[in-house]
Order: C-alpha cells, then sequence, then structure tokens
C-alpha cells in the first residue's frame, strides 16, 4: 500500500492528510478564543480562494501555501493577545492537567517533540506510531478508509481532547463547549529544519 493512499478523516469530514512517519505540527485552541468577525473573514476569503481554484485562477502554485500562512499567523496573534474568550489554561491546576494527559501518551500513541500550552491554546509536536502494517483498508460507499489496533491521528485528538475537556470542566466546575472543534495542523516529513522551527516555536512561547 503506497502511503500516499491513506487520508485521514476528522469530524465534519475535513481532510488532514497525514503520510505515515509524518511528525506534526498541531494547534488547538479553546471554544471562543478567536473572535467571530475574523473567523467571518476567514470563512469568505477561504471561500473565494477554494472558488478561484477550482476555477484554475490561482496565480501561483505558492498562493494557497501562502493564504494558510498568512492565516496561521494571523489565528496565532489573535491567540496570543488573548482579546477574546476564556483563558483557562492561565490557571496552574488546569494547565497542569493539559500537560499530564500529554506526556502520558507520550511512547504509547506517540512520540512528543515539544508543546507549549498558552493561555488559550496548546502547540504540540508529534510523531504517531502508526505505521504502514498496522493499518487495514476497507470500502465504504464514500470511498477507501482505514482502521488500525494503533491510535490514529483523530483518535488521538479526540481521545486527548476529549479526556482534558472532562477534566478541566470538573475543577473548572462548568458544562458545556471547552475545545474549538477544529483542529490546525501541519504535517512534514523528513524536513528536518522546518521540525527544529517549530520544536523551538514552542519552546519560546
Amino acid at each position: 500500500m503506497r502511503d500516499e493512499s491513506y487520508k485521514e478523516y476528522f469530524r465534519r469530514n475535513l481532510p488532514h492528510i497525514h503520510p505515515i512517519g509524518a511528525t506534526l505540527f498541531v494547534t488547538f485552541r479553546l471554544h471562543g478564543s478567536i473572535p467571530q468577525a475574523l473567523l467571518d473573514d476567514y470563512q469568505l476569503k477561504k471561500s473565494w480562494l477554494e472558488q478561484q481554484k477550482f476555477q484554475g485562477k490561482l496565480k501561483t502554485e505558492n498562493e494557497e501555501l501562502e493564504f494558510h500562512r498568512y492565516w496561521f499567523r494571523t489565528f496565532e496573534d489573535a491567540l496570543h493577545n488573548n482579546n477574546s474568550g476564556p483563558a483557562w489554561f492561565g490557571e496552574e491546576n488546569v494547565a497542569a492537567i493539559m500537560q499530564e494527559s500529554l506526556h502520558y501518551r507520550d511512547n504509547k500513541d506517540y512520540r512528543l517533540d515539544a508543546y507549549c500550552i498558552m493561555p488559550n491554546h496548546v502547540h504540540v509536536v508529534f510523531a504517531p506510531y502508526l505505521s504502514e502494517k498496522e493499518l487495514a483498508a476497507y470500502q465504504t460507499n464514500r470511498g477507501l478508509r482505514f482502521t488500525s489496533k494503533v491510535f490514529t491521528t483523530s483518535k488521538i485528538m479526540e481521545s486527548l481532547k476529549g479526556f482534558t475537556a472532562r477534566k478541566c470542566n470538573k475543577v473548572l466546575g462548568r458544562s458545556g463547549a471547552f475545545w474549538n472543534e477544529k483542529v490546525m495542523t501541519m504535517s512534514f516529513v523528513m524536513k528536518q529544519s522546518f521540525i527544529v522551527s517549530c520544536v523551538i516555536f514552542c519552546r519560546i512561547r
């Protein structure tokens, strides 16, 4: 089986292609931590970009990549400024739950390279232990899908976010949405300099 044929699907059927053996740089944030007006602007411009791509009107091959880089920086600035929504990880006992959960899965589900817990979001650099031999393919009416006894990236995130949401909500004495549903992910294989850059990014935050 070719690595390129493996594709994971998160909730809402949004495809996140993570090649086997990839190291991932993942950002996930608290619910309501980015102003709605900024999210609306992003969705509007993303729809325009997708339309341009569908019509073959993108000016350069890097235009889509630059779009995502720009919005990654924009969202990161908004989160870092912390002008909207909760900042629960500013409380040491809540941040400790997140830290313990990340380390609990280290050497079990993934190799944990670096992480940074900010008041309203988390950055993680890790490499899932999923390998080609653990994957089993099956056909559905929506195309080829894969299953595995080893946690896939989507299962890792589902477990991590679900557990920490329950624990943190209990400590905070609240209920309801804790995490934002969407996760920002970048995957890279054999790009050591980029991996190092992401690790440094986490450590200087």
